[in-house]
């Protein structure tokens, strides 16, 4: 099973793996209104309230996005990215998951699924749209939360 991650173009990921946001990596910016405040401590605390793991996780959703001409976001979020797979099967042989949560698009709220559960239907890209204040809030996505904190490259693969 293939699941997608965007990272930033400048990015180590080849050499890195996927960092997670309580190993100092990410921009605290889109949390600050959630967490009240702009310090990473907080911020982590915030995440961990909403479950386990939350900060240590790594967010992936089920297809690259499809730039459907809705809304010039998506366009804009493709091109200023890079989009790798990573291997889902490999990293549950080799143990490597403590847990995945699904945000399925219609609330804040996660729940807890199995590699089986993952629901590989095809997204409403045409929900998302900047104006109205929507963009992956309304797009079921995963988050992986890898017992280290991190998904070492060997289990990923640069896609774009």
């Amino acid at each position: 099973m293939k699941l997608y991650h965007y990272a930033p173009l400048k990015n180590t990921i080849p050499v890195d793996g996927i960092l997670s946001f309580a190993m100092g990596v990410g921009d605290v910016a889109p949390y600050i209104r959630r967490a009240k405040s702009t310090r990473r401590a907080d911020v982590i605390q915030w995440m961990e309230s909403c479950f386990p793991g939350r900060s240590r996780s790594v967010s992936c959703i089920t297809e690259p996005i499809i730039d459907q001409g809705h809304d010039p976001m998506l366009c804009q979020f493709i091109h200023e990215r890079a989009l790798f797979s990573l291997n889902l099967d490999a990293l549950t042989a080799d143990d490597q998951i403590e847990s995945i949560w699904c945000q399925d698009g219609q609330g804040d709220t996660c729940y807890l699924v199995t590699p089986d559960e993952i629901d590989f239907s095809p997204l409403p890209w045409h929900l998302c749209n900047r104006k109205k204040d929507k963009f992956f809030g309304v797009i079921r996505h995963y988050f992986i939360v890898p017992k280290s904190g991190a998904i070492s490259s060997k289990y990923l693969k640069w896609e774009k």
